[in-house]
């Protein structure tokens, strides 16, 4: 219900975006040049970080593979025994890890039960916490990634690969940091365990 809910929200902020465009194109000629610029800007954000990230993974990941990711809409939509995502080619053994994310349990606990991918997305490990001791230890956690496994690939919503800076509200659809990205969507670090 809550994938539903966030899929809805996001195609009623992308219509939202769309429409003005297309009246302004609508005033500026004819209905055919706003309906033009609203389907170039409706296509240019087909290609999220999460579906290109699912994409690289089922080219080079193999099937089977046991693969943690932070929360379940904040990653990429990979196919499992348990759920069939669409247009999968591959199924993986992926273990989501609520709360705080994959800073839920310590680096050695992945390489105990057997990890050999992990998924860290910008939308939960940039997300502000309350608790500052609780906060910071998450940024540690995160920033000891790069130290503890090999970085196999990033997806960056920017053009020049940086990461944008969180902003809560375009969780649903980027808003206010239009201008700094090619692609919607979170980044996603996808680590290697190895034992």
């Amino acid at each position: 219900m809550f994938l539903l809910l966030s899929r809805l929200t996001s195609a009623l902020l992308g219509a939202f975006s769309v429409t003005p465009l297309y009246w302004v194109g609508k005033m500026a000629g004819d209905r055919r040049a706003g309906l033009v610029g609203a389907l170039l800007l409706t296509t240019a954000f087909l290609h999220v970080t999460r579906t290109l990230a699912k994409a690289w993974i089922e080219q080079n990941i193999p099937a089977g593979a046991k693969i943690a990711v932070d929360w379940p809409v904040h990653g990429p939509p990979l196919a499992t025994p348990e759920f069939d995502a669409p247009n999968s080619r591959h199924r993986y053994n992926v273990s989501v890890i609520g709360r705080t994310g994959l800073a839920e349990h310590p680096i050695a606990w992945r390489r105990e039960q057997g990890f050999e991918y992990l998924i860290a997305s910008s939308f939960v490990y940039q997300i502000p916490l309350i608790f500052a001791k609780e906060h910071e230890q998450r940024q540690q956690f995160y920033a000891s990634l790069d130290d503890q496994f090999q970085k196999v690939k990033v997806f960056t919503p920017a053009a020049d690969s940086s990461e944008p800076d969180f902003i809560f509200d375009e969780i649903y659809g980027p808003a206010v940091t239009l201008y700094q990205r090619e692609r919607t969507g979170p980044t996603l670090k996808i680590y290697a365990v190895s034992p």
